[in-house]
């Protein structure tokens, strides 16, 4: 993945989680490390670290479900 494409979504990624969250997360980082994909297989391996300003766990899976959303449609373009 091309550096321009990994900031990219990066940034989408923190737009789709933060944009009217904001006072929801103590800390919010996401990093990817490596993605490849081949018709064979299939490796992920980012880095999501974010703190909650409550301890609700809903909110914490809706965050999760999210970047899991969003993984989904960056490795299917």
């Amino acid at each position: 993945m091309s550096n321009e494409k990994k900031e990219y979504w990066i940034n989408r990624i923190y737009e789709e989680i933060l944009t009217g969250n904001e006072e929801l997360y103590d800390d919010f980082s996401f990093d990817f490390k490596n993605i490849e994909t081949s018709p064979t297989s299939l490796i992920v391996d980012v880095q999501l670290r974010f703190g909650s300003k409550t301890t609700n766990q809903d909110d914490a899976m809706k965050t999760l479900n999210k970047v899991g959303k969003l993984l989904e449609l960056l490795l299917t373009k």
